[in-house]
């Protein structure tokens, strides 16, 4: 591997663990409770009726995020289902979840999302493992790259270039206005 691309890959770690740093964790209050209670269910009503979901909390970095909040959304209605609090490993289950579509918000310590899992469809007596990730701050990237990312930035057009021109890929020049003023 060449030394730019050595350098390119320490750039981008250092400006993901400068994100990562940072974030801050949500505030965790004393009186917060554990989660939001569900709705009570029909007596008889078996566990295998319900599924679950756990959540994995992780930075830009990929490290983990302790002690955030995290929330599951219904995604059909838009209903905040259960919030909870991620464990030192940046881990939480979300218990008895009625089958359905969900998704997973991950807040900030000023409570306003950060970030979404994917859509989560969960089925009766189905375990669904999703992970949340915060993602990379393009300022910290600026930053960090400065003059270096133009360059960089220059040089791969150039490498698309030759690329394309070996390939035999014709050079295209504007000539007329693609819309009028």
């Amino acid at each position: 591997m060449s030394r730019s691309k050595y350098l390119v890959a320490l750039v981008l770690v250092a400006a993901m663990s400068v994100q990562a740093a940072a974030q801050s964790p949500a505030a965790v209050p004393a009186s917060a409770p554990a989660a939001t209670a569900r709705p009570p269910v029909l007596p008889g009503t078996p566990a295998a009726a319900f599924g679950s979901i756990q959540v994995s909390a992780m930075s830009a970095g990929n490290t983990p995020l302790p002690h955030w909040s995290v929330r599951l959304r219904d995604a059909r209605y838009g209903r905040l289902v259960a919030t909870n609090i991620t464990d030192e490993a940046g881990m939480f289950t979300f218990r008895d979840v009625d089958p359905g579509s969900y998704i997973i918000e991950l807040l900030g310590g000023d409570q306003t999302v950060r970030a979404t899992s994917a859509l989560l469809a969960v089925n009766a007596g189905a375990s669904v493992f999703a992970v949340v990730r915060l993602p990379t701050n393009p300022a910290a990237l600026a930053v960090l790259l400065g003059v270096a990312g133009v360059a960089l930035g220059q040089a791969a057009a150039a490498t698309i270039k030759k690329a394309a021109e070996s390939a035999g890929v014709p050079a295209v020049q504007q000539t007329t206005a693609v819309s009028p003023r």
